[in-house]
């Protein structure tokens, strides 16, 4: 509970007889300022309203018993992720049995009480040590930095003493808008790093180290001494001062890029969609549990909470895991999803595979949830179809499924976004197939004039099943098995999957199934039909 809280819920207390004037102001003095717990500390509970940090809870120097009255108060307070720092063993213990709810990280000694994950996290900050001697300081200062609402990017032991260490961690720490810096012994990472990239360095020294280090006196020296600009210094194994002030610095950065950053464009995205739906119906989802589908799918659900449905077309082009893993992630999601038969088989220029049958399918996806439209328009109004189409598949122009949507007035959210935009967005999101490979219909891989029949299609499936278990291939890993003519099996795959990929093991799983011959080759996005759609189209 923040202060404005507090002092709303004194007021109306006092408003309702329950408490008398003097009784109030005293209490809104010490909402405003300060409380004393006992006659050994007066805890700011107004500190996080005037800088946006919280009061945490030093350990050493106090008794167990005084640590948990202080974390009480400040848990009647209402407030969640209560500190506590540099914690011992036993003021560990006595917090757990004083709280339901305690996280305890040993290595760190820190201590939360009543632990929340927080969901709005912005930015990112960089932490890396010298040595994993160094991890106990850089767990704290990460713990402190997310408690506070910054993401943060971890990487340990890049040390000088091997250069290569260093160099391979910048591109990524270049994208940071600060780096916490713990290092130990003569500390010359920070320093190092300064010369590197081009954010703010904070150089936390550690007391790892041995002869003169003095506890990390020469480590604190050393940073000092430095001759690097860029780099901040705070004391020794003070990972709670950096992670402060590096929350601060990143907050000023997300601010400041505000108009470029992904929550800017997140927020953009909602208002999109909050254009082309409606609040008088049912707002529906053309649902793959692909990353495009899935990022509408959300923002929908959370534009419309009371309105949003996720539709799945169920067909023969549909495998079977990819219908299982949509309904878990419709349900992380927490959008209702409705299974759809679609009849695109029935369709004799679907079945021949001649360069339309991407339009017959979402004629047949798109048909099936109009018809649903219909159904839910005399108890609920008007309706509106989203799919998940993006800016890199309107350039596409083998993409004739297209057309059906255009013929439908799908909404799609994404036009102006292209995949590595929505992919961000997702991630952003929280959801969890933001870096997952694309996976599309089982269809779009045979090759032009292979029949999309069942027994095709279903080969395909079982191929692909077999391989994907035996090279262990990851979901993000761009991977297919496709039907060429001439009945040839061709498995495409990425790297690093393609440089394992046995041809011998792919014959032994892949010529039982029918096929006449096998193949390999890098991964080609896409599909294989070669089909390029009119211009009028």
């Amino acid at each position: 509970m923040h202060t404005p809280e507090i002092l709303r819920t004194l007021l109306e207390r006092f408003a309702a007889g329950d408490a008398s004037l003097d009784e109030t102001l005293a209490s809104m003095r010490g909402a405003a300022e300060y409380v004393p717990v006992g006659d050994f500390a007066r805890i700011d509970l107004a500190r996080e309203q005037r800088t946006g940090v919280p009061e945490f809870i030093y350990a050493p120097g106090k008794t167990p018993e005084q640590v948990v009255a202080i974390a009480r108060r400040m848990a009647e307070a209402g407030g969640p992720n209560i500190l506590v720092t540099k914690a011992g063993d036993t003021v560990a213990e006595a917090l757990r049995d004083a709280f339901a709810e305690v996280s305890v990280h040993a290595l760190s000694g820190i201590v939360v009480v009543n632990p929340r994950e927080r969901t709005d996290l912005t930015g990112e900050i960089g932490i890396v040590t010298a040595g994993t001697s160094d991890l106990p300081v850089a767990e704290e200062a990460e713990l402190v930095c997310r408690a506070l609402g910054s993401r943060t990017t971890s990487i340990a032991d890049i040390g000088i003493a091997c250069l290569s260490r260093v160099l391979d961690a910048v591109p990524e720490l270049s994208r940071m808008n600060v780096i916490i810096c713990a290092a130990g012994m003569e500390a010359a990472l920070p320093s190092v790093l300064a010369g590197l990239v081009p954010v703010p360095v904070i150089a936390v020294p550690t007391s790892v180290g041995y002869g003169i280090n003095r506890g990390g006196y020469n480590a604190l020296l050393s940073v000092l001494g430095g001759c690097v600009p860029g780099v901040l210094a705070v004391n020794i194994d003070n990972g709670v001062g950096a992670a402060v002030a590096a929350h601060r610095i990143n907050r000023l950065a997300v601010k400041g890029d505000w108009m470029t950053s992904v929550e800017h464009r997140y927020q953009q995205l909602l208002e999109t969609t909050g254009r082309l739906g409606t609040r008088a119906g049912r707002n529906l989802v053309a649902f793959s549990g692909g990353v495009d589908s899935a990022l509408v799918a959300h923002v929908v659900r959370e534009v419309y909470p009371a309105s949003a449905i996720a539709c799945i077309g169920v067909s023969d082009s549909l495998p079977a895991d990819q219908r299982q893993a949509a309904a878990e992630l419709a349900s992380q999601i927490g959008i209702p999803l409705r299974f759809v038969p679609t009849n695109e088989g029935a369709h004799p220029e679907y079945v021949a595979n001649q360069g339309m049958s991407c339009y017959f399918c979402k004629t047949s996806l798109y048909g099936s949830m109009s018809a649903l439209v219909d159904a839910l328009a005399a108890e609920v109004g008007p309706t509106v179809l989203f799919n998940g189409s993006n800016a890199d598949d309107l350039q596409d122009p083998t993409r004739v499924g297209l057309k059906a949507a255009s013929e439908f007035r799908v909404a799609s959210p994404l036009s102006e976004l292209t995949k590595a935009d929505v992919r961000d967005l997702a991630r952003h999101a929280g959801l969890p197939n933001w870096d997952t490979a694309a996976s599309p219909c089982l269809r779009s891989r045979l090759q032009l004039g292979v029949p999309a029949t069942p027994a095709n299609l279903a080969r395909i499936e079982e191929a692909e099943r077999r391989l994907r278990l035996h090279f262990a291939v990851p979901r993000s890993a761009d991977f297919r098995v496709r039907h060429l003519e001439g009945n040839l099996a061709m498995v495409e795959a990425s790297d690093p999957v393609f440089a394992a990929l046995d041809l011998t093991a792919c014959e032994e799983h892949l010529l039982p199934l029918g096929f006449a011959r096998v193949g390999t080759r890098h991964f080609v996005s896409g599909g294989v039909s070669g089909y390029r759609a009119p211009a009028d189209d």
